[in-house]
């Protein structure tokens, strides 16, 4: 299987020997198992609330969980994983402090935490709102795809969706959190999280319109800046371990 950069820079992690993983927000499962391959997990736990997901998952010997992220506490026993893992979730929650501190009790002793998300510092959201442009990061959430983006406007091609339609991305839900590298370092330091490693992630996809040569353009360089400069990389990964408080 080939996976995002973001994804196999995780899978790559060199992390002791994990008994059992946590994945929340894990979808079909697909990368959980990944994880387990990677890191030798013998125990396999997913949180979603996608019925079709769900389902798949379990399919695949993860033992699975409805569960509204909002909500408190975790359907978990506390000191239970040695990996919890978090992929693109923290920024659709109301409560990204209770996340966290979920997180923190589920964990056993020096277990690992992984986070990502989004940058709302990234080289490319910064040049847009420099020149007044909404950033594709930062959508507004309406029917209307594309509003207030530079090359939707450019080239007329903002368009009414469906109300059925989500304009927010993958998960169909919109991000409510917004992090800078510093931001999110700060968060889990204060929920008292050992930072590890802070990895810089390029955006998996740029699905606003541009020609070939442009589009090669802008991912190279995305790929560039997030391996020399993490604070501007279009996406974030937190590796971290659970201290004492």
């Amino acid at each position: 299987m080939i996976y995002s950069r973001r994804i196999q820079s995780i899978l790559d992690l060199k992390l002791p020997w994990m008994d059992k993983i946590l994945d929340i927000g894990c979808g079909n499962g697909e990368f959980t198992v990944a994880l387990k391959d990677s890191f030798g997990a013998r125990g396999l736990y997913g949180i979603d609330i996608g019925v079709e997901a769900i389902k798949q998952a379990r399919e695949r010997g993860i033992e699975m969980f409805d569960y509204d992220l909002n909500m408190k506490p975790l359907p978990l026993e506390s000191n239970m994983f040695n990996l919890v893992f978090a992929g693109e979730i923290i920024e659709h929650l109301m409560t990204p402090d209770n996340l966290l501190e979920e997180i923190w009790r589920v964990l056993k002793p020096s277990g690992y935490c992984i986070i990502t998300t989004p940058n709302i510092a990234s080289w490319n959201d910064r040049i847009l709102l420099l020149m007044g442009w909404q950033p594709y990061s930062i959508p507004t959430h309406s029917r209307y795809r594309g509003v207030g983006t530079f090359l939707s406007e450019a080239r007329n091609t903002t368009i009414r969706q469906p109300r059925h339609v989500s304009t927010t991305g993958g998960c169909g839900l919109p991000h409510i959190q917004f992090f800078t590298v510093r931001a999110l370092r700060a968060l889990m330091k204060a929920h008292g999280y050992k930072i590890v490693k802070v990895i810089g992630n390029p955006a998996d996809e740029f699905t606003f319109p541009m020609n070939k040569v442009l589009r090669r353009i802008i991912i190279g360089l995305d790929k560039w800046v997030s391996v020399l400069c993490t604070p501007l990389a279009s996406g974030i990964t937190i590796v971290a371990v659970k201290c004492d408080k």
